[in-house]
């Protein structure tokens, strides 16, 4: 562990991580910016605010040529690393877009060389919202304690280990940023192809497979994610998407004609998905506190909407954390009746006492096997029994 008395950390990375000045000020983290040009030479904010990104993605649309990029002048780095040490920082960790995609990485090794502190510069070999989640895993590791080396050490790890996955809707910026041809555009237009791509770990954007809707390109995704962790273990997952609201269309249909309330853990989106299906709604929402790792409560009462005819929402308030600690735990026989999916199923097995494991002749894994219970929801069942197997009749009993 760092000594706190020595040692003054400062985090430094760059806009391509789509995260605004406020968000990463709220971690710790300072921002360099690169430049957004459009072809007439005039210059896109910088600061990655709501705003902005949505002036953003209007060019996008309209624009017949894509604009151009610039990375920060070596001045901006020189100027960022002399401000921090005269602020009192001991040392620097400049984290930037991948060197595969930018002149970022090597303009902050050339201000790095004459900076009056020591500065680890390092190459992310990503962007987007995976290199917000390597920035982000680093601020953490700072703020519980972690030395100058040891953060180093543990930026390294991450290279590699963070990527993205994500859809094309339409190739259209492809053509107009010359990546494929117009002919290649038409094909997968007309055969609706969905094209999935990632990022490797040298930072290189490669095509990783294909579908023929969104529905089809989602499985995917997730199948791609359960690959990497059986890989490298338990993952961060940050899902995001660009002005992408399907679904919101079928939540709505869905939600008609009851009262629902949407309930989770701070900061996951419940008001932003209320502010989707109406925009009149206007719900305040808060960015996640980095610090914490966790959603900050900017919803602080239950307040109900109306959707239309006979449609309420509820948006309640988030939860940093659920104890089960006052709860009676579940016995094992017991804990069938818990999933009402298991219900119509219950008493129709071959056993009496069956468990709805590996039983022959078991009426729930004849459901599991035909639909008609989803196999996650029999894998859930399966986690608790063996937790519940575990529990001691003492304790049941407390």
């Amino acid at each position: 562990m760092r000594n706190m008395q020595t040692e003054k950390i400062a985090i430094v990375t760059d806009n391509a991580c789509d995260a605004s000045d406020a968000e990463l000020a709220e971690i710790g983290v300072k921002c360099v910016h690169l430049r957004v040009i459009e072809p007439d030479g005039t210059h896109f904010p910088e600061d990655n605010t709501p705003e902005n990104i949505e002036a953003f993605y209007d060019y996008i649309v309209a624009c017949d040529e894509l604009p151009g990029t610039s990375m920060p002048p070596l001045l901006e780095f020189a100027q960022m690393y002399t401000d921090l040490a005269l602020e009192g920082y001991t040392h620097i960790i400049s984290l930037h877009i991948s060197s595969s995609m930018s002149g970022t990485v090597h303009t902050a090794q050339m201000a790095a060389e004459s900076a009056p502190v020591p500065v680890e510069v390092i190459d992310t070999h990503c962007n987007t919202v995976a290199q917000f989640l390597f920035v982000r895993r680093i601020a953490q590791l700072r703020e519980y304690g972690l030395g100058f080396d040891e953060l180093v050490e543990a930026a390294h790890d991450l290279e590699g280990k963070t990527s993205i996955c994500f859809m094309l809707d339409k190739l259209r910026n492809l053509i107009k940023g010359g990546r494929t041809g117009k002919a290649t555009g038409l094909a997968a237009a007309l055969l609706k192809i969905k094209p999935l791509l990632t990022v490797d770990p040298e930072g290189e954007v490669e095509m990783f497979g294909k579908a023929k809707s969104p529905r089809r390109a989602v499985t995917k995704l997730v199948d791609r994610y359960r690959e990497l962790e059986s890989r490298f273990g338990p993952l961060e997952c940050c899902f995001a998407h660009t002005r992408n609201m399907a679904g919101v269309d079928e939540l709505r249909d869905a939600l008609r004609g009851k009262t629902s309330a949407f309930t989770g853990n701070s900061g996951v989106g419940k008001s932003s998905l209320l502010n989707a299906l109406d925009t009149s709604f206007g719900i305040a929402t808060g960015a996640v506190s980095e610090r914490l790792g966790r959603g900050k409560h900017t919803t602080r009462h239950v307040e109900l909407y109306a959707l239309g005819e006979d449609t309420f929402v509820a948006d309640t308030p988030g939860f940093a954390s659920f104890e089960v600690d006052m709860v009676d735990p579940i016995s094992c026989e017991n804990l069938q009746y818990a999933f009402r999916e298991f219900r119509p199923y219950i008493g129709k097995c071959r056993f009496r006492d069956c468990a709805h494991l590996k039983e022959p002749g078991c009426a729930v894994l004849a459901a599991v096997e035909a639909g008609g219970i989803a196999p996650e929801r029999h894998e859930s069942y399966a986690r608790l029994y063996a937790l519940s197997a575990q529990v001691c009749d003492w304790e049941k009993k407390k």
